[in-house]
């Protein structure tokens, strides 16, 4: 990885290759094409990136070669979406921050200097000690790729850990120490940030909860054709009242699962209380004639107006091969799972962030 005053490539451009992405065989791996090769190389990201790993999406890999603790001599490190290079590589972002710091391009951390990375408190671990004068600021970084046209959002998938650590940084904030979450959002596209309270509505009342305590900077960054850093930062604004809204559980869910004839189906339920709707609509499913027993659906909660039911319906028939009346419930076919369809994913990330805006 190079680093200086002037320039950041998370990669060497002469390591650099294009793939064409073909599967996820599990979160840390993806099947892709290379010159022609169907190759498998490492992800090193546990994040769901649904909306950006659709079938035929371009991978940047870095050819890494192999050794005895490798099983793949490629590693994804970005992919394209929206026309433009998003980072994947998790564990580039601290470098990536550092340099930011380094340069003084970070608004509200000019002053500030790394004197530590990866340091520890009692139990827990930081990214980052930060010094300014006789000031500590201890510094968590999150790479965000989830985003609308307008919104970002974080996390894509539940996480304990990041719930954990802003528990704690809350807790030493009140022990002579600054303390500040940063989101790397990786785009310069979006205007606003939120945490994903649909994804993960715990996680988003610990932020929210500690935000007299915690600086929160979505920090915008853009990556060239072969993957240089973009000069030009920005901080994105933290809309807080569009969350308070939507705390008390209204909202939206869409139910995917397996017919009977392997067929994918869809249906849409909302409710007052989204997490008891859920477990309503999934008694209610059980009976349904064309659920297969002992398969799990999956609930995608949308925590928003529950007015929105009659749209996102209609958006998702638009989609659908067929649609059914099972006992009263509209259902919709598909004969492929929707996750591999970019309309579909690109309308689940619309209702869940930029919709915020509208309602």
């Amino acid at each position: 990885m190079k680093k200086s005053q002037n320039s950041f490539f998370a990669v060497k451009p002469e390591h650099l290759v294009s793939a064409v992405f073909i599967e996820r065989p599990n979160r840390f791996l993806v099947r892709c094409c290379i010159n022609g090769n169907i190759e498998e190389a490492f992800l090193p990201n546990p994040g769901r990136l649904r909306e950006i790993l659709l079938p035929e999406t371009e991978l940047f890999v870095s050819v890494d070669g192999r050794n005895q603790k490798r099983k793949t001599r490629y590693t994804v490190v970005a992919a394209r979406r929206k026309g433009k290079p998003v980072l994947l590589h998790t564990h580039m972002s601290n470098s990536v921050v550092e340099n930011l710091i380094l340069n003084r391009r970070i608004k509200g951390l000019e002053d500030w200097t790394v004197e530590k990375r990866e340091a520890t408190f009692g139990h827990s671990r930081f990214d980052f000690l930060l010094k300014n004068g006789g000031r500590h600021l201890l510094l968590e970084v999150k790479s965000c790729t989830l985003f609308g046209e307008r919104m970002a959002m974080f996390p894509d998938a539940p996480s304990l850990r990041g719930k954990k650590h802003v528990e704690e940084l809350c807790g030493l904030s009140g022990q002579g120490y600054d303390a500040a979450v940063l989101f790397l959002v990786q785009s310069s596209a979006p205007e606003y940030f939120l945490p994903d309270f649909h994804t993960d509505p715990l996680f988003a009342e610990a932020l929210y909860s500690s935000r007299e305590r915690i600086t929160v900077l979505p920090v915008t960054a853009e990556w060239s054709e072969n993957l240089e850093l973009s000069s030009g930062t920005g901080i994105l604004e933290v809309p807080w009242h569009y969350y308070e809204n939507r705390r008390s559980g209204e909202g939206c869910c869409i139910i995917i699962g397996i017919g009977t004839d392997n067929q994918t189906w869809v249906t849409v339920g909302c409710s007052m209380n989204i997490n008891a709707s859920m477990k309503k609509i999934a008694m209610e499913i059980k009976g349904a004639s064309l659920f297969i027993p002992g398969t799990k659906p999956e609930f995608i909660p949308i925590r928003t107006d529950r007015r929105l039911k009659d749209e996102i319906t209609e958006n998702i028939a638009l989609m659908s091969k067929e649609e059914i009346s099972v006992e009263g419930r509209r259902f919709f076919l598909f004969e492929k799972s929707p996750w591999q369809m970019a309309r579909f994913v690109e309308m689940i990330v619309y209702f869940r962030s930029d919709r915020i805006l509208e309602v």
